[in-house]
């Protein structure tokens, strides 16, 4: 027997699934009018006024079904995903555990419940629910694909390359899942079987604009710069607001010497997902470089050490901007206050966590060099700052014993933790070629946990371990002022030796930072800087070799 009400529900059913939401509402208001107690029409207007931007029906809907027919895995599963959609984890988490419990078998609300775990940083319990998910229904493409997220969180790009690879062999046009391998593949320095995979995610998906980001920077890291250039400007023509196309073609930009277009580009790092959680929420308005006629300039070191020495030349260019009466405060990392403080007069120094005096305007520090116009006819590789003479004689007469040429030494930064840290690092037994250099005393200028190396240096080198005495910067550069060669991998101390003209030999990785640009063994950077250059990624013995012999050749003249 023919059964109107029922037609017509199919009748709405198939326009919801068509995404004619007008219509399927029209049919399925005539359900509910006719029968108020029809459980899945109800559940269906939920998801309707999801679709028309009412969240508040949405629930109050999917609860009128609930209340019809209790028992209803399905009706309680969609009430847990309104919740979670429309922004109460908490509520949504309780009854996804709830379905769970009564319901162990249901896959769909273990990936749910990860994906919602993750969104909150719990990525252990994602994890978990993950595995979870995939063991319940294991021919689900999403639910690996989730999976491989759930450990690409955790840092464990190795391993969730496997789950990624499972969702693309379930599902071969699994466009994010070819685009997530590609991320992990990358960040476990598989590089080019990356480039296979987001290569294929972009045939399947040509303006795919994160895939190009993605892309532009693994080129990037090949040393494919051309390519990595051309790809995010494709990325840019198909979504011109997007921050990171534009902060990583300034990062390649920079990198060729394309300086102007570059400082433009770069400046986009700020409206980044990674620079917006740095921002300080000043109201005043960003410096453009323009006469400040009066009040005060904050310029503020926003990045590391290293970046802070490079850049800190600028203050004094931003300081002759301003009108007489106008002032400048610079600042600074609390490690080099004591170095920085009395650089330049009339520039008042200050450190992270100080208070803030009143000022005017702003800029972060490395936006410098596109406001005062910086490239490579007006970088001033010249030495711009000056150790303390005090602790320069006094080091002066400490260092007197020692015979020859007299070599600092910084092999690794920091703790190691970043992936970049441990790129542009190696260990001082790397160095043992430079013990067979005759003529040459070494002095340890590594700090940090890597020093303790200092301890067991190769056999036959020389090494004075100063790590201990080096309690700040003005201790390093008085030091540093004090050898004829300091030899370092991309630290701060290299930097430092370079500010104050004590000349520097650079190892330097093969993705190398954009600040020393490409095919070139000089920087116009630092006047006396010579950079010894891995010829493929992690080939230092190349690189070792290379400046043994260079050491050799300096240490006779």
């Amino acid at each position: 027997m023919h059964d109107p009400i029922a037609a017509r529900f199919q009748e709405g059913l198939a326009h919801q699934r068509a995404g004619r939401f007008a219509e399927a509402q029209d049919a399925l208001s005539e359900v509910l009018l006719a029968d108020p107690r029809h459980a899945e029409a109800w559940q269906v207007m939920s998801q309707l006024a999801k679709q028309f931007g009412r969240p508040d029906l949405a629930l109050d809907w999917i609860g009128k079904a609930i209340a019809l027919e209790p028992e209803n895995v399905s009706f309680a599963f969609s009430e847990a995903v309104t919740l979670q959609e429309i922004g109460r984890p908490a509520d949504a988490e309780a009854r996804y555990r709830q379905i769970m419990d009564l319901h162990p078998e249901l896959a769909d609300a273990y990936n749910n419940l990860g994906i919602l775990l993750g969104k909150q940083g719990r990525k252990e319990e994602a994890l978990d629910v993950a595995r979870q998910a995939v063991r319940l229904a294991p021919n689900k493409p999403a639910f690996h694909n989730n999976l491989g997220i759930a450990l690409n969180d955790l840092s464990r790009h190795a391993e969730a390359a496997p789950s990624f690879r499972a969702a693309v062999l379930l599902d071969p046009g699994y466009v994010d899942a070819h685009h997530n391998l590609g991320k992990a593949l990358h960040a476990a320095g598989r590089l080019e079987e990356a480039g296979l995979a987001l290569q294929e995610a972009l045939r399947l998906r040509p303006e795919d604009a994160g895939a190009l980001n993605d892309m532009g920077i693994l080129l990037h890291e090949l040393g494919r710069v051309a390519d990595a250039e051309m790809v995010l400007r494709a990325g840019l023509a198909i979504t011109p607001e997007d921050a990171g196309l534009h902060y990583n073609l300034g990062l390649v930009l920079l990198l060729t010497g394309q300086y102007e277009e570059g400082w433009a580009q770069y400046h986009w790092r700020w409206k980044t997902e990674d620079y917006r959680t740095r921002q300080r929420g000043f109201t005043q308005p960003e410096w453009d470089g323009s006469p400040l006629p009066a009040g005060r300039l904050l310029i503020n070191a926003e990045q590391g050490l290293g970046d802070t020495l490079q850049f800190c030349r600028l203050a004094p260019l931003a300081a002759a901007r301003l009108a007489p009466d106008a002032r400048l405060t610079f600042e600074v990392h609390r490690p080099l206050i004591s170095l920085l403080r009395d650089q330049w007069p009339g520039i008042e120094v200050i450190g992270h966590d100080d208070p803030l005096p009143a000022f005017d305007a702003h800029l972060p520090l490395l936006s410098l060099g596109g406001v005062l116009g910086q490239d490579h006819q007006t970088i001033d590789g010249a030495p711009y700052l000056r150790p303390d003479p005090d602790r320069v004689a006094a080091w002066a007469q400490r260092l007197a014993p020692l015979k020859g040429l007299k070599v600092g030494l910084v092999w690794a930064g920091g703790q190691l933790l970043g992936t970049n840290d441990r790129k542009r690092s190696v260990t001082l037994a790397a160095l043992a070629p430079l013990a067979a250099v005759p003529g040459v005393s070494f002095v340890s200028l590594q700090k940090e946990a890597p020093a303790a190396q200092a301890k067991d240096p190769p056999a036959g080198m020389t090494l004075l371990d100063l790590g201990e005495d080096l309690t700040d910067f003005v201790e390093t550069a008085a030091v540093a002022a004090n050898l004829d060669l300091v030899i370092s991998v991309d630290t701060a101390v290299a930097h430092l030796a370079g500010a104050i003209g004590t000349p520097v030999w650079l190892l330097n990785r093969f993705d190398t930072c954009w600040r020393w640009e490409l095919e070139r063994e000089d920087t116009p950077w630092y006047a006396g800087l010579r950079q010894f250059r891995q010829p493929a990624a992690g080939d230092w013995d190349s690189v070792i070799t290379a400046l043994a012999a260079a050491l050799a050749e300096r240490a006779r003249g």
